[in-house]
């Protein structure tokens, strides 16, 4: 199995154009292994001090409806981040499965989803921008 760091990819996720997405587990001494999300940029697509400020950002953030970003860094010529892995279905299998089954998704699951992510969104903004009348 391939590793990135001290992390071992169980199974790619998702390759998109400019990241790869990994289930990861970690490895320390004196750890048990945890089951995680590992995101590698692709080299060509990452400036490290830009990935470095915003990997710092969101590795500050605590709310209950964003996956918490628990490592950040470099290994073998590629930047990471490994994020909490949240068990369940995607918003794009969701999806899916709605169109597959011809089943409309009820309204208030979509409203429920709806606000949820905009209430973690908020927070990540304020937390980002807690004063947006500064300059």
């Amino acid at each position: 199995m391939q590793r990135v760091g001290r992390y071992q990819l169980v199974r790619k996720l998702a390759s998109r154009g400019l990241a790869e997405v990994y289930l990861a587990e970690a490895e320390g001494p004196g750890r048990p292994e945890k089951s995680l999300v590992l995101k590698r940029i692709l080299a060509p697509f990452a400036e490290q001090e830009a990935f470095s400020a915003e990997a710092r950002i969101a590795a500050q953030l605590g709310h209950p409806n964003l996956a918490q970003v628990l490592d950040f860094g470099e290994a073998e010529g590629s930047y990471y981040v490994a994020m909490e892995h949240v068990d369940g279905l995607s918003l794009r299998q969701l999806i899916r499965w709605s169109m597959l089954e011809e089943q409309p998704l009820p309204h208030t699951l979509v409203a429920r989803i709806l606000s949820l992510s905009c209430e973690g969104l908020a927070y990540a903004h304020e937390f980002a921008d807690p004063d947006p009348g500064q300059e």
